[in-house]
């Protein structure tokens, strides 16, 4: 009987993995969930929007209407812009950012929604530009500054 019910639920999520993506700028957005049009329940499923030439610029998943899972954009030349998770529609987990050539820009974490620990940012050059640390989504306790030369402020 395990074997059944095991079954069952592989077989459930690979009809909801093979499920196409939406364009997210055809979902609505009603009392703080995300619906496809003429649907009662809360959208879940992969979601994409695209450029004008058709590349892929963001690429996410929502779970009950909610923002839920990892969450990718790209710049229109194909890079990385930021990488993170949501988890129940708030930003969770570590957060990333890249300027447009690649360089990392920013990267830390949140907890239900809001900033929380060691956050890093650099120059578009690779020096440091900040280092900060937050509680609850305020910066709390250290934090240093550089110029954009490597040189302490």
């Amino acid at each position: 009987m395990k074997h059944f019910r095991l079954a069952g639920y592989l077989f459930f999520i690979a009809i909801i993995s093979a499920q196409p993506a939406v364009r997210i700028n055809n979902l609505q957005k009603r009392d703080g969930f995300y619906y496809q049009p003429r649907d009662s329940k809360p959208y879940t499923g992969k979601v994409i929007d695209v450029n004008e030439n058709g590349d892929i610029i963001l690429e996410g998943r929502f779970a009950r209407g909610k923002r839920n899972g990892v969450w990718i954009t790209w710049y229109g030349n194909g890079q990385k812009e930021h990488e993170g998770y949501y988890k129940n529609g708030l930003k969770s987990d570590l957060w990333k950012s890249w300027y447009e050539s690649g360089q990392a820009w920013k990267e830390g974490y949140y907890f239900a929604g809001k900033k929380e620990g060691s956050w890093l940012y650099w120059y578009w050059n690779g020096e440091y530009l900040a280092i900060e640390t937050y509680r609850n989504g305020i910066i709390h306790g250290p934090w240093k500054k550089w110029y954009a030369n490597g040189q302490e402020k």
